[in-house]
C-alpha cells in the first residue's frame, strides 16, 4: 500500500502536464489509456485520479468518463511563456547567488518570463515541477547530486515530459542532456599555478565538500599541475559528505590537523562556501594568512570578498554558467559546454622569495 502511494505521487504531476494539452469540457484519458501510457496499476490511477477531481480539476460524468473543468483554465490563460530555473534547497551562497543571476537577465529575455524553483536537496533531482500551473516551456537543472544514474534520467525525463531542458553546474554528460558548467580541472591547474607563480613549491589541496564529479576535477586539476610542474602535494580530505554542514565539519577536521605540523606553504580550496572552515581553524590557531600560510579557493568573488582577509579566488562564474545554459535552451543547441575562468587576486597569496 505504502509503494501504491508513492508511485500515485510520482504519477500526479505526470497528469498535470497531459492537462495542459486540453481545452476545458474536453473529455480526459480513461483509466486503462492511463494505466498503458504509464504502466502503472488501476489501484495507482484511481487514487490519482481521485486527487484530481477532489481539487475540481476533472468532472465525472456517469456512464462517459472524466472532462476537463473550467478550472484548469486560470492555469493555462494569461501566464506568458515560463523557463523554470531548477536548484537544490541549500543553505548556500551559490543558490542566492544561482537565483539572483536569473532573474537578472529577465530583461534580456522579454519574451519569456524567467521563474525560480527549488527543490529538496535529500533527492537529486526534483520528485515534481509545476509545469502546467506555470505555463512552463523550458527547464534549467541544477541537479543535487553527482552524475545522474540511468533511473534518474529516466524518472526526469518522464518528468519534464518533452519540455526543453539544460544542465548547469553540472557536466552529465550521461544525462544527454544539453548543459553549461565550469571546466573544474582547468580551474584547480589555474589555482595551483597562481601559488606556483609566487614561488610556493610545497602545496596541499583541501577537499572540504562531497566527493562528486565537480570537486574531484578541480582537485585532480591541482594534482595534475602539480606533478608537471614538480611541485610536492598533499590532498586533506575532510570527508565531508552529502547533506553535511561542510564549513563546520572542515573546521573541526582542519583546527585538529593544523596542531600538527605541517610544512606545505600555499593550499587550494576547492569551494568558497566551506573555506571558512579552514579560515576560522587557522585563526583559532593563530596561523596568518598569508605570512604563514598562503591559501587561493575556487569559488565566488562574491562571498570571497566578505572574508578575513579576502580571499584569492578562481571565479566559478555562476552568472556565465546560468546565462550560457539559458542560451543553449533558447538556441535549441544540444551541446556541452565548459566554461575557462579567471582568477581574481585579493591579497591572501604571499610572494615567496625564489632562489
Amino acid at each position: 500500500m505504502i509503494q501504491s502511494r508513492l508511485k500515485s505521487d510520482e504519477l500526479y504531476p505526470r497528469l498535470w502536464n497531459e492537462l495542459q494539452h486540453y481545452s476545458p469540457g474536453e473529455q480526459f484519458m480513461s483509466i486503462r489509456q492511463i494505466m498503458r501510457k504509464f504502466e502503472v496499476s488501476q489501484l495507482v490511477v484511481d487514487r490519482t485520479l481521485s486527487r484530481l477531481r477532489e481539487e475540481e480539476f476533472l468532472t465525472a460524468e456517469g456512464g462517459r468518463g472524466l472532462f476537463v473543468s473550467e478550472k484548469i483554465i486560470r492555469f493555462t490563460v494569461g501566464k506568458p511563456e515560463t523557463v523554470l530555473c531548477v536548484v537544490p534547497r541549500w543553505y548556500s551562497h551559490d543558490i542566492t547567488e544561482m537565483l539572483n543571476a536569473f532573474r537578472e537577465l529577465q530583461p534580456k529575455f522579454p519574451q519569456r518570463r524567467l521563474l525560480g524553483y527549488e527543490f529538496d536537496f535529500a533527492r537529486p533531482l526534483p520528485g515534481e515541477l509545476p509545469l502546467l500551473e506555470e505555463n512552463v516551456k523550458g527547464i534549467l537543472l541544477h541537479p543535487a547530486g553527482d552524475e545522474l544514474n540511468a533511473a534518474e534520467v529516466e524518472g526526469f525525463n518522464r518528468l519534464r515530459d518533452g519540455i526543453p531542458a539544460v544542465l548547469f553546474g553540472r557536466n552529465a554528460l550521461s544525462s544527454r542532456l544539453p548543459s553549461a558548467s565550469l571546466d573544474d580541472a582547468f580551474a584547480g591547474s589555474l589555482a595551483a599555478r597562481h601559488l606556483h607563480r609566487n614561488g610556493h613549491r610545497k602545496l596541499a589541496v583541501l577537499l572540504s565538500e562531497p566527493h562528486n564529479r565537480a570537486t574531484l576535477d578541480r582537485v585532480k586539476g591541482v594534482e595534475d599541475y602539480a606533478e608537471l610542474n614538480e611541485l610536492e602535494l598533499e590532498v586533506i580530505d575532510c570527508g565531508i559528505r552529502n547533506g553535511e554542514f561542510a564549513p563546520g565539519k572542515t573546521y573541526d577536521h582542519m583546527f585538529n590537523y593544523l596542531q600538527r605540523k605541517f610544512d606545505f606553504t600555499g593550499i587550494v580550496g576547492v569551494a568558497s562556501n566551506s573555506l571558512s572552515g579552514l579560515l576560522n581553524a587557522c585563526h583559532n590557531r593563530n596561523i596568518a594568512i598569508p605570512g604563514e600560510l598562503s591559501v587561493v579557493t575556487i569559488g565566488s568573488t562574491g562571498l570571497t570578498r566578505t572574508y578575513a582577509p579576502p580571499i584569492d579566488t578562481v571565479e566559478t562564474n555562476l552568472p556565465g554558467q546560468i546565462k550560457t545554459a539559458l542560451e543553449l535552451l533558447i538556441s535549441g543547441n544540444h551541446g556541452n559546454i565548459s566554461l575557462k575562468t579567471d582568477l581574481i587576486e585579493q591579497g591572501s597569496v604571499r610572494k615567496l622569495a625564489t632562489k
